[in-house]
Formats: structure tokens, C-alpha cells, sequence
């Protein structure tokens, strides 16, 4: 794979929907380590109101 290709793909990857919501799960359960539930519960709304997004938490709960 060509160079300009790979940083096409990554590009691709990290701006998919599932890595968008992956990181807004980490940047919530990092607000929670921090003590500021109000800040991980308004991220994490907008997770839990999209279906696929719930569907991605029910699999990690999961552990698939």
C-alpha cells in the first residue's frame, strides 16, 4: 500500500462514526475519574440517544 494510501485509510478510520463515539467514551469515563459526573453524563447523552452507538456500548459491555 502506498504511503499516500495508508494516511487515506487512517484518515478514514479515525473519522468513522464508531471511533468517534469510542473517543467520546473515553473522553467521558476520564471526566468520570476526574469527579465530574455532570460532564460524563452530557457526553455520554448523545451516545445513548443514537442507536448505533448503543448497540457499540451493548458490545463492549459484552466484551465482543
Amino acid at each position: 500500500m502506498k504511503q499516500d494510501d495508508a494516511k487515506k485509510e487512517a484518515q478514514r478510520i479515525l473519522h468513522a462514526p464508531e471511533a468517534q463515539q469510542l473517543l467520546a467514551l473515553q473522553q467521558a469515563a476520564a471526566a468520570a475519574q476526574r469527579g465530574d459526573m455532570a460532564g460524563a453524563q452530557s457526553m455520554l447523552k448523545p451516545l445513548l440517544d443514537d442507536p448505533q452507538a448503543a448497540a457499540l456500548l451493548e458490545k463492549l459491555k459484552q466484551g465482543r
